[in-house]
Parts: C-alpha cells; sequence; structure tokens
C-alpha cells in the first residue's frame, strides 16, 4: 500500500527534525500502522470524508512558514501534529489543493529551521587539533606575540592557529565567514517578514496569518508556466497517461475549466516536489517569455534546486481525493460524456472511448468533480433521463441512500456499463482515442 503524500511529509521531517523527535516518531507509528494493514478490496464509490477536526486547521491553507514568529511556529507545530495523527487514509482524502498546502507549508517550515541555525552549528563548527607553532633554533611553542607576529605576516584571520594550518581548516575557517555573511542577509529578510506578518496578524484575529504568496496572480503565473512545461512534455512525448480530454486541454485551453487544470495535472502527474519547485521559481523569475526561459535555465543548472531533483513526468498519476490508484483522471467534460453516452452534438460516444471512461471512472476524482455530477443525475427530475451510464463497479445500493435519489437500485444495475471479460484484461491506450471537441450541451441546462 503507498502511503502517498503522507510519507513523502515524514521524509522530509524526519531528515529535518531527526529520528528521536516526537514528530517523527509519532509518524513512523502511523505509517507503520497503514503498511501493515490489510488491503480493503471494497469499493467505495461515495467515500467518507469526515477528516475528524482537521477541515478548519490553519495548515490546510498556503502559509508564510518562512516569515513566522516564534509563537507561530509553535502553533504551525501543533497543527502539524493534528494533521499527523489522521494518519496516512485519511489525508490521502484530503483535497488535492489541501496535500499541496500542507506540503508546501512543511517544505517552508524546514527552510525556515535551516535559516535559524547559528553560524558556528553543523561542519562550520568542526576543528581539528593543531600542532603547535614551534620555534626552529630553540624547537620552544611560539606563543602571544610571536604568534600574533606570525599570523600577521601570513595574512592568517584573527584567532587562526597559525601557518601550518591545512587547506580543510582554511575552507572551514572560509566558510565560516561565507555562513555568518549568509545568516545575516537572511536574518535581515526574516526581519522584514516578521514585521509584515506582525502587521498582517494585528488586522485579523488568526494567530497564523494567510500568506500573500498564493494570491490569484500568482496561481494564474503558475498555471501558465505549469502549461508551457506540460506542453513541451506532450509534445516532446514524455509526458503520457492522459486522458484525450486532456491532453487536448493542456494543448488547446479553452479557459472554462471543464478541460483539466494544470497546477491538478502538475501535482498529479510530477509530484509535490515538483509543485513547489515550480511554484518557488514562478515567484522568482515571473511567467513571461523570458522569465519561462529563466526557471528553465534554473532547472538545468539546478540553481537553487536539490542536486538530485529533476522535473520530469511521473510513469504514473498519483490519485486525487479519495480516489482510487492506478487510474487515468478524466476531464469534468469526458466525465459528462461517459454519464450521458454523447457529446457536446449529440453525437454518440464510441464504445472505445466508453471502455476508455469506465475503466479510468473514478468517483472520488475532485478535480473533476465527479460526485457532484454523479448526484446531479441521480437528485435532479430534469436531468435524469440524460443519464445513460454509470460505472461498472457502481455501488447502487450505496448510491440509494443519497438523500433525493430517484431511481431504484433495480434501473441504476441496469446502467452500469457492461464489460466484457476480454475487455477487463485489456490495456485501453488513450492516444488511440480521439477528443469529441465542445462541451456536452447537458451542461448548459
Amino acid at each position: 500500500m503507498n502511503p502517498g503524500m503522507y510519507g513523502n511529509l515524514y521524509k522530509i521531517l524526519r531528515k529535518t527534525l531527526g529520528d528521536l523527535h516526537p514528530l517523527v516518531q509519532k509518524m513512523k507509528a502511523k505509517l507503520d500502522e497503514f503498511l501493515n494493514k490489510k488491503p480493503d478490496d471494497k469499493v467505495l464509490d461515495f467515500p467518507d470524508k469526515t477528516l475528524d477536526d482537521t477541515s478548519d486547521l490553519r495548515i490546510n491553507q498556503d502559509l508564510d512558514v518562512e516569515g513566522a514568529t516564534s509563537e507561530q511556529i509553535k502553533d504551525f507545530e501543533s497543527q502539524l501534529e493534528k494533521i499527523i495523527d489522521i494518519g496516512p487514509e485519511k489525508f490521502k482524502g484530503l483535497p488535492i489543493e489541501t496535500q499541496g498546502n500542507i506540503f508546501r507549508n512543511v517544505k517552508r517550515y524546514e527552510r525556515k529551521l535551516l535559516q535559524t541555525q547559528k553560524p558556528d552549528e553543523g561542519i562550520a563548527s568542526l576543528k581539528r587539533p593543531e600542532s603547535p607553532v614551534l620555534e626552529i633554533t630553540s624547537g620552544k611553542p611560539f606563543e602571544g606575540e610571536g604568534l600574533e607576529s606570525l599570523q600577521k605576516k601570513f595574512g592568517l584571520p584573527e584567532g587562526a592557529p597559525g601557518p601550518r594550518e591545512s587547506k580543510i581548516d582554511a575552507g572551514i575557517i572560509n566558510l565560516k565567514r561565507n555562513v555568518g555573511e549568509a545568516e545575516q542577509s537572511v536574518q535581515e529578510l526574516l526581519n522584514d517578514a516578521d514585521r509584515m506578518s506582525s502587521a498582517r496578524a494585528k488586522q485579523s484575529e488568526d494567530l497564523f496569518p494567510d500568506a500573500t504568496m498564493k494570491s490569484l496572480s500568482d496561481k494564474t503565473e503558475l498555471r501558465g508556466v505549469a502549461r508551457q512545461i506540460i506542453v513541451d512534455d506532450i509534445k516532446a512525448g514524455r509526458l503520457k497517461n492522459l486522458s484525450p480530454g486532456m491532453k487536448k486541454g493542456m494543448l488547446e485551453p479553452t479557459g472554462s475549466g471543464l478541460d483539466g487544470d494544470p497546477l491538478d495535472v502538475l501535482f498529479r502527474y510530477y509530484g509535490a516536489e515538483a509543485f513547489e519547485v515550480l511554484d518557488e521559481l514562478t515567484k522568482k523569475h515571473g511567467a513571461t517569455i523570458d522569465g519561462i526561459d529563466l526557471i528553465k535555465l534554473d532547472l538545468k543548472n539546478k540553481v537553487g534546486i536539490q542536486p538530485d531533483f529533476e522535473l520530469k513526468p511521473l510513469d504514473f498519476p498519483m490519485p486525487s481525493l479519495g480516489g482510487k490508484e492506478g487510474k487515468i483522471p478524466l476531464t469534468q467534460k469526458e466525465v459528462v460524456e461517459f454519464l450521458t453516452g454523447t457529446d457536446a452534438d449529440g453525437n454518440p460516444i464510441s464504445k472505445e472511448k466508453l471502455k476508455f471512461y469506465n475503466k479510468h471512472f473514478d468517483v472520488g476524482d475532485d478535480d473533476a468533480d465527479v460526485q457532484n455530477y454523479l448526484k446531479r443525475f441521480l437528485t435532479d427530475e430534469t436531468q435524469v433521463e440524460f443519464l445513460k451510464n454509470l460505472p461498472s463497479n457502481f455501488d447502487a445500493k450505496g448510491a440509494k441512500e443519497i438523500q433525493g435519489t430517484i431511481l431504484p437500485v433495480e434501473d441504476m444495475e441496469k446502467l452500469k456499463f457492461k464489460v466484457d471479460p476480454e475487455d477487463a484484461q485489456m490495456d485501453i491506450d488513450p492516444d488511440d482515442l480521439v477528443e469529441a471537441p465542445g462541451l456536452p450541451n447537458i451542461l448548459a441546462v
């Protein structure tokens, strides 16, 4: 069983806090419990989205963790513990955007802790035993003024042991200088961020103010950069396993949002770390043509990026909210095409495409708003007549428990898509399917 994003958070916290930290130990216990749990094969078409008392936590939002005060960091760690407590299974039930916000917040928390380390910590504090500096004629060690005169003669920094210092020692001294200078500049930025955070805190009763970095403008810029990266990878044949509608939506966007969102594709097809890296680079360079070129250059040369990081598509997309692994995300338009069996012009959808839709129909996919469309067709008297297909693994009895469902269980069973035994074993290549243009008329009703 794959712990998904929860496992990625564990890796970050373990690296940052260490194995003995209470949050890391609690998270490891939750992961062990999850990984040792027997898999449940039951199909849950309407998953329970009850997430204890975490839905209103501030950590679910995009936060300025790097600019947080010490009190705000304590509050963040308290809320992070509540997220850890829900475990991997319930964490996978959080909306994709929420998972992404939490991941980015934890990455900022990691950077915050690294920024607050003192210059004399870590490798910069390493010292090696020094041999005494001896006078050639007497063999006695230099001390006091004699040693100081040698230090001045050889241009050594104050406090250095003398000319017998090795290149390694000199490197450590230079490292101390560089770390100290970097720490000073970072501290200036942190002071500015603290002042901004304090000002925003006075305007709000919330202990942890929202970061302004995730404004609508920021999202729009990131969406534009993500689309360009995605288009380049589609054309180069690197990005695969896109549904026909999603592929066309990336190449020929309509702006409706019904043909897929580049941010969802970035998160699910490239991973949370890629989302974070591209988000930071977009804030750094912007989304202009020149800015995108600079972003690509930074990615190529690993500027401000971990050396082992590569922005490349995953072998298969990550599941979304309450979703199942091994499914290719459908667009909202494709969901409606499957349910109605027709395209925008009322033409019937091909059998091959219906097979593909049925195979990858995921009721737990909130990116495609699947549950909303299902409930609409099952509860609205003006819409139910257009319902022609339900997924083959649809839980008709469970659906009947939804308040307002019009169709009886028997009728819903008849609408379940019929899968031939041979078709069930056949893998359908989405590139072999032709995307139907436009939006089904049913959405305009």
